[in-house]
């Protein structure tokens, strides 16, 4: 059996950016140490890492999550729509919503 859909935010300072990526990184290896336990499977590979930033440039900084690399996205799906973008605008949700 498959989990479904999860999503996790962390706040920080844009120093602490390393140890951020490392805390969620250890929080999703928690989380699929749970999954595993209770007979479902988490697949880390529909990983989605976006970083947000109100001043500078966000970091461009990967999470390793079990083993897999996910390298930093400028939008990410939840549920499989399209959210969110690294500036907060919903430009890339109002895109594709106006494309159709």
């Amino acid at each position: 059996m498959r989990m479904i859909s999860s999503c996790m935010y962390l706040a920080g300072r844009r120093g602490d950016s390393v140890a951020c990526a490392r805390r969620v990184s250890a929080c999703i290896e928690d989380i699929n140490d749970w999954v595993a336990s209770n007979r479902l499977t988490m697949n880390p590979a529909k990983t989605d890492v976006l970083w947000f930033s109100t001043r500078q440039q966000p970091p461009d900084l990967p999470l390793t999550p079990a083993g897999t690399t996910v390298q930093p996205s400028t939008s990410v799906r939840n549920l499989g729509v399209l959210m969110f973008d690294a500036d907060l605008s919903l430009k890339a949700h109002v895109n594709e919503l106006t494309a159709r």
